[in-house]
């Protein structure tokens, strides 16, 4: 599973599992059988009420196009209206969201929907493929030209807190710091995700946030003054908990 890393406006790197060209083109299946139908219901009444008033021929060619033009639409105000989801994209627990990890705009969801005419129907979705199975962020035209990629909405936690230090044994094992058990799972597993981030992302933004999380945790802890070593300091949190929680 690729993961993708997002810089956001406040230059803090967030990663996401990337969805994989196989959700995505399950998601476009699902979302085409949607489309097909509802084209069908539209070219239907379209054609009835046509020969019912006799209205000009040129009529017919808002019908032909009517696929197209449903297409567009529901892409684009699905993606805008349910968090970057269609119906087929909620199936598979895959979202749209912009580069900087933010959620996708009209401007986004419309431009994406509009080159999915290049990206599937012009190409039968081979450039799509193409660019997807290509480009770094797997992104295909549309999200490309939209600064947008497509990650996992709801992905599997990496790890369990029991593995986070790879304790093998807590026998004879002395707590230092024995009030971590006011802190819940929850908080150690984002005190750990925050201490990660700070030692693989070498930034101003990742070194704010690990000392204030360490500013607050000693303060919790009712610690008179900072340890020296904060990653220590933080391990040692970590580990405690794990011990008198298990």
């Amino acid at each position: 599973m690729k993961q993708l890393a997002l810089r956001t406006t406040q230059n803090v790197v967030i990663e996401y599992p990337a969805a994989s060209i196989f959700e995505r083109a399950i998601a476009v299946i699902i979302d085409l059988f949607i489309i097909a139908l509802l084209s069908w219901l539209v070219m239907y009444t379209t054609v009835a009420i046509i020969e019912y008033f006799d209205v000009a021929p040129f009529a017919m060619v808002f019908v032909s196009l009517s696929p197209i033009l449903l297409m567009i639409l529901y892409h684009t105000f699905s993606e805008y209206w349910a968090n970057g989801q269609t119906i087929g994209k909620k199936a598979l627990g895959i979202r749209v969201v912009r580069v900087d990890g933010q959620k996708a705009g009209m401007r986004e969801a419309l431009l994406r929907s509009l080159v999915l005419l290049v990206d599937l129907v012009m190409s039968l979705g081979v450039i799509g493929g193409l660019t997807i199975a290509t480009s770094r962020r797997q992104q295909r035209l549309g999200d490309l030209a939209a600064n947008t990629v497509v990650i996992i909405s709801n992905p599997p936690k990496p790890f369990r807190l029991e593995g986070i230090l790879n304790i093998k044994s807590m026998e004879n094992y002395e707590p230092t710091y024995p009030k971590v058990i006011q802190f819940t799972e929850a908080d150690i597993l984002q005190v750990k995700e925050t201490l990660r981030r700070y030692q693989k992302y070498k930034n101003a933004a990742h070194r704010k946030a690990f000392l204030s999380m360490t500013q607050k945790m000693a303060k919790m802890l009712d610690m008179k003054e900072l340890p020296n070593d904060s990653v220590k300091f933080i391990k040692t949190v970590i580990r405690d908990y794990i011990v008198l929680t298990r």
